[in-house]
């Protein structure tokens, strides 16, 4: 395919890049949220008495609260459950970079197979991810701002998985060449 075959498709690539991007952010945001408020699962389910301080155990006080929660190792201290994210968040980023790159030096036909088993592999990470994100949210005993940030890191999941589904499209689509008779496509 010639050098300039990607030139139709580029504003298109440039749209789910950038929606690729900002839902990142969100995934920053959401996680770093969750990870800057959490707290050792042997203190999840406890309530605080607002009057005395005292932590009240009930029989949620065990990471047994996220048995449910399909993405979650339960034997881990709360800040070491979230490593597995952040991995996916570099290797999404370092991803975008480069098919950000590949596009800037006109190298993108050479790469787009290539970056296509990665994005394959990285919306099935996403879709997983954004399970997970989700199952947190409906725990009733993490409260609210680890609900919000839940909520918020699963909409940059879903949103990531999107715009790497459109990017997967993009970079497999070979346009027509353009030529007097009507034909099959030529790649």
């Amino acid at each position: 395919m010639a050098r300039g075959g990607f030139t139709a498709i580029k504003s298109a690539l440039a749209a789910f890049l950038g929606l690729a991007f900002l839902a990142w952010i969100l995934q920053i945001i959401g996680l770093a949220g969750l990870q800057h408020n959490c707290y050792g699962m042997a203190t999840l389910g406890q309530t605080t008495n607002l009057a005395t301080g005292n932590q009240a155990n009930s029989i949620l006080s065990t990471n047994l609260a996220i048995t449910g929660v399909r993405g979650l190792n339960r034997s881990l201290e709360c800040s070491d459950i979230y490593r597995y994210y952040w991995f996916m968040l570099a290797f999404q980023f370092i991803t975008l970079v480069g098919l950000a790159v590949m596009t800037a030096t006109g190298m993108l036909a050479a790469a787009a197979l290539s970056l296509m088993a990665w994005l394959t592999v990285l919306t099935l990470l996403h879709i997983q991810g954004a399970d997970t994100f989700l199952g947190i949210k409906d725990v009733n005993y993490v409260g609210f701002d680890n609900y919000v940030y839940s909520r918020l890191t699963a909409a940059g999941w879903i949103l990531t998985a999107i715009a790497d589904l459109g990017l997967i499209f993009l970079l497999g689509w070979r346009p027509r060449k353009l030529r007097a008779a009507a034909g099959p496509i030529k790649y």
